[in-house]
């Protein structure tokens, strides 16, 4: 190992055999990476991972918010989308909901964008609650909250809290109180 630009050291071991030079957008295959020597004594590149923490409070509803989720299955629901949610990636913390619309907490996976998970996670849904239940679909569009490890609990003890917290609230009131908690414009046509 020797010392490359900055005094990191570099290892050639990490040039492929033969490559040398060629451009992919703004990184050169082949180039000698600098590498940074971790607490530990062990020789690491510089961000040889990325570290995120993407907790996110997703909402999406039914079709019409039609309450088309009874008590008979919407333990099952909640059971398929959180497994769904894991087969992607994601760290679920909790997933509720009531008869008209679902709520996830959960940490998202850095390699896919939250739009392609949802959109992902409400097709997956819908095709197996259809074939449960005929007829059965969400409503276009989803909510999508960004919050902290701080936050975590009470978010996830809001998800769980569902079933009381809608006893008084309707789901409607309830996104456009979220919607305005985070500073997010929403249109009344798809309110009434």
């Amino acid at each position: 190992m020797k010392a490359g630009s900055g005094g990191c050291p570099v290892d050639a071991a990490l040039t492929p055999a033969g490559v040398t030079g060629v451009s992919l957008g703004s990184q050169t295959l082949g180039a000698r990476r600098p590498l940074h020597a971790t607490p530990a004594g062990v020789a690491q590149c510089a961000m040889p991972t990325a570290y995120t923490c993407l907790g996110t409070h997703i909402v999406f509803s039914t079709k019409g918010r039609v309450p088309s989720v009874d008590d008979g299955w919407i333990g099952e629901l909640h059971a398929y989308v959180a497994g769904t949610m894991e087969g992607f990636g994601a760290t679920v913390f909790a997933v509720g909901g009531t008869a008209d619309h679902v709520h996830i907490a959960a940490n998202l996976p850095a390699k896919l964008a939250p739009a392609a998970i949802i959109r992902e996670i409400k097709k997956s849904t819908h095709v197996w609650a259809a074939a449960r239940r005929p007829g059965f679909a969400w409503q276009i569009g989803y909510g999508a909250f960004g919050f902290s490890a701080a936050e975590r609990s009470r978010i996830v003890g809001y998800v769980k809290r569902q079933a009381d917290h809608h006893k008084t609230v309707s789901s409607a009131d309830e996104l456009r109180a979220l919607l305005e908690e985070h500073g997010i414009a929403w249109d009344k046509r798809f309110f009434d």
